[in-house]
């Protein structure tokens, strides 16, 4: 056997359905003994894993010959498949002083230090190395005091490398200086705004000078007006006076007591027709808080759904209208309110299942028995007074 070609590793991209791959070079070994490695790749981020030869994949040909790799599950579209030559690097060809000459065996011996020759300058060959001119004096031996997250770096005489700052320094740096460049441009926009924003303005400050001397606004307070069919100057007015309009011209003046807001506005006029707050509420028809008043009339009330009672803790509202609804869904407890002094009115609906059982928890006293049967309703009356709070349970089914 001899070795003519220097090709020692091969690569396939996976397609999911592909499992037999040719080795188109010689290597020793066969079966679970081939001399060859298989690392698969993945293609998006580059991680390598070195598959098994027997459970990943298996091989056939080998012992000096060109084989097949084939693998056990057909590699996906998103991976490949390296194939390298991977010649075990010992001697075991033995000489045999006056034996006639091993021709064949020194041949394969020969040819297997071929091999690692080549796989060996496979490896020098993905290397970083200085180049064949290169007569300077650098030294590429790696600085002993290695440390994580750090970058490799050239010394100031560019005779060695040396470790140089951290990837967190890196980042750091390259953040500023981006923050850098854009804090340059947004000051050179603001800048130049600020330039038109002050050639605007001096050109409208000119603009106001002339047209001011034009219609003679000499005196302070002055105000430009426009007229039936030109700009016209309006006096500065007398004191406590404002700016008010016949709807067509601007006039200083003061507000009328009875076309404008001064004084006792009538109910007529939105107003409550009075200056004292008791006359005020009884001109609205309210009643008193501080008087002894009667109802004359009956009233209604909105009515609030509190919605389902779900399993959780009811806790009565008294900022909510008086009457309420709520849907019992599920076995839940109710709670007096935290706050405030009142009573709220409950009537409790089963949603038709029954079963349903309602604990209470904080109240000072309980009245009264809830029904839970499947369309019962349950009233619910809870009053709070100060620390006191009380619930009466009114069954109230049909």
């Amino acid at each position: 056997m001899t070795i003519s070609s220097t090709t020692n590793t091969v690569s396939y991209t996976g397609n999911g359905s592909t499992t037999a791959f040719a080795v188109p070079y010689v290597f020793f070994g066969t079966g679970t003994t081939s001399e060859i490695q298989v690392v698969e790749v993945v293609i998006a981020t580059g991680v390598e894993t070195v598959k098994s030869n027997g459970s990943d994949f298996t091989v056939s040909g080998g012992s000096g010959t060109t084989g097949t790799v084939t693998a056990a599950t057909a590699p996906a579209s998103t991976v490949k498949w390296v194939i390298n030559r991977a010649t075990t690097q010992t001697q075991e060809t033995d000489y045999v002083e006056n034996d006639p000459f091993p021709a064949e065996s020194h041949e394969e011996a020969l040819d297997r230090l071929t091999a690692i020759d080549q796989e060996q300058q496979r490896a020098l060959d993905r290397t970083a190395q200085l180049p064949d001119g290169y007569t300077g004096s650098f030294d590429p031996t790696l600085p002993t005091a290695i440390t994580g997250s750090t970058v490799l770096a050239f010394n100031a005489g560019a005779t060695a490398f040396e470790i140089g700052p951290t990837t967190a320094a890196i980042s750091a740096a390259a953040a500023e200086a981006a923050a850098a460049a854009v804090s340059a441009n947004d000051a050179a926009a603001s800048a130049a705004a600020a330039a038109t924003s002050e050639t605007n303005a001096a050109n409208s400050e000119t603009a106001a000078a002339a047209s001011a001397a034009s219609i003679g606004l000499t005196t302070r307070g002055d105000l430009l007006t426009r007229g039936a069919s030109a700009n016209e100057r309006l006096a500065i007015g007398g004191a406590d006076t404002v700016l008010l309009t016949d709807g067509t011209d601007p006039a200083w003046g003061q507000v009328s007591l009875t076309a404008g807001v001064t004084g006792t506005l009538p109910l007529a006029n939105g107003g409550t027709g009075a200056t004292v707050a008791a006359t005020a509420l009884s001109n609205l028809g309210g009643i008193s808080p501080s008087a002894t008043s009667n109802l004359t009339a009956g009233f209604t009330t909105d009515l609030n759904a509190i919605g389902n009672s779900g399993t959780g803790t009811q806790t009565v509202s008294l900022t909510l209208e008086c009457l309420q609804t709520l849907t019992i869904n599920g076995s839940f407890t109710l709670a007096p309110p935290a706050s405030g002094n009142g009573i709220a009115i409950i009537y409790a609906t089963n949603d038709g299942t029954g079963g349903y059982t309602m604990t209470t928890s904080g109240f000072t006293k309980v009245t009264g028995t809830y029904n839970s049967t499947a369309t019962a309703v349950n009233r619910l009356q809870v009053e709070k007074v100060g620390a006191l709070t009380t619930l009466i349970i009114t069954d109230l089914t049909p």
